[in-house]
């Protein structure tokens, strides 16, 4: 929540810089994801550096990147959603799970509801030799209804961890009224307690309302696949989805959920220092710095 106090109380001019300082401090501190691709069969945990570029297919097509303009118009979203909001009520009545569940509704409207698969090949460059290794800006994507799971939820991955919220990529595969293909949806840690994001899909109840595929998860009921029916919320227009979970990956997240303090040191922060390529007379933008990385931590909960 720290992070969303903080964007409600900057100036509209200072977005672009605020984010840049933000995403400045976590690709600093997570470099150890080179790419992502859709059949990896991957968990992902925590912030992936916005220099990674992610593969929508096995297929021969161009990749896309998480850049800071993404942020920033989500920063701008925040700001235009909440003005009319006094400041304290936002502190006393909205947590993570509403924010949360307000990412997975922006996700909705920033890429569009549908998926154009012709104008989406045209975009990607499907089956092109030239689309190799080829990456696209996400804000290309943006209102084109062409988006899948990965960007949806590479999206909610990103903006999740951006907002301090600690959220995990997953990657694997998932059966939808009788087909089974790679899909990617999202993880959240909330204090031990684990919640499934499918940012992809919605149902509607009897009442028109929205009902997002958000639910808890049992890390201990271990089983090959996970099945989520929204009529369970609610919803009259659902079909199951089974998540092909991969389990095996999950043991590397509890192990490194599991450190109780996390400590910053002077190697840490001159580390830091010059991948920011501060000088040493820069005193006051050092402190802003070590503040930033302090910020960082509190936002991503010690456990």
């Amino acid at each position: 929540m720290e992070e969303l106090i903080k964007i409600l109380n900057i100036n509209d001019y200072d977005i672009e810089q605020y984010v840049e300082n933000r995403i400045s401090v976590l690709n600093s501190l997570h470099n150890n994801v080179e790419e992502v691709s859709l059949t990896d069969g991957e968990i992902y945990q925590g912030w992936i550096n916005t220099n990674v570029s992610y593969w929508p297919s096995g297929n021969r097509s161009k990749g896309f990147k998480l850049t800071k303009q993404f942020y920033i118009d989500f920063c701008k979203n925040i700001k235009q959603t909440f003005k009319n909001f006094d400041i304290n009520v936002v502190k006393s009545k909205f947590n993570s799970d509403r924010l949360m569940q307000r990412i997975n509704l922006y996700l909705s409207s920033y890429f569009g509801e549908t998926c154009n698969d012709t104008l989406r090949k045209e975009i990607f460059g499907y089956g092109n030799l030239n689309s190799i290794g080829e990456t696209l800006s996400v804000e290309i994507l943006k209102g084109k209804n062409v988006a899948r799971c990965i960007e949806k939820s590479g999206g909610l991955n990103g903006l999740s961890n951006f907002m301090g919220i600690d959220c995990s990529l997953i990657l694997s595969e998932a059966t939808f009224e009788n087909t089974t293909a790679g899909h990617a949806y999202c993880l959240i840690n909330e204090n031990g307690k684990y919640k499934i994001y499918d940012p992809n899909f919605f149902s509607t109840n009897s009442t028109g309302k929205r009902v997002p595929f958000i639910f808890d998860f049992d890390i201990n009921n271990v089983d090959k696949k996970i099945t989520f029916n929204p009529s369970e919320l609610g919803a009259i227009d659902s079909t199951d989805i089974e998540y092909n979970f991969p389990w095996s990956k999950l043991k590397i997240i509890e192990k490194s959920s599991s450190i109780k303090k996390i400590t910053i040191n002077s190697n840490d922060i001159a580390k830091a220092d010059k991948e920011e390529a501060l000088s040493t007379s820069d005193i006051e933008r050092k402190k802003d710095f070590f503040n930033r990385l302090l910020d960082k931590f509190k936002g991503k909960g010690e456990k």
